[in-house]
């Protein structure tokens, strides 16, 4: 007797839609995990999109302060100029004032020493 050779099937592999997955049980718990994984990564992008923002706020409200700190540093220097002219203006008055204090004070000197010088004669 020959014996007959079993036919082999042929597997044939279907991709599994997101329906099929969703009517089967244990597979539409990936599904749910992929729509958690998409929710999670959208708010991602949201916080990101919202960081990126501030950020860009925040530049600008740098950009502000280094525009007014420069001003008040201009400010600062025009006053410390005028200051320093005023200083060196006091300095020159104050030391001629000083040398006309001490050439009177000599001359008072030398007047109380001859009117002394004057009496004893």
């Amino acid at each position: 007797k020959k014996k007959k050779k079993k036919k082999k099937k042929k597997k044939t592999f279907k991709p599994i839609l997101e329906e099929d997955q969703s009517e089967t049980g244990h597979l539409g718990h990936n599904n749910n995990n992929n729509n958690n994984n998409n929710n999670n990564n959208n708010n991602k992008v949201q916080q990101l999109g919202d960081m990126e923002k501030s950020l860009q706020a925040m530049e600008l409200k740098v950009s502000q302060l280094e525009i007014h700190m420069t001003s008040e540093n201009s400010l600062i220097k025009r006053e410390m100029e005028g200051l320093t002219d005023d200083l060196s203006k006091h300095k020159i008055n104050w030391e001629v004032s000083l040398q006309f204090f001490f050439f009177f004070l000599k001359k008072k000197k030398k007047r109380v020493l001859n009117s002394i010088c004057d009496m004893n004669q």
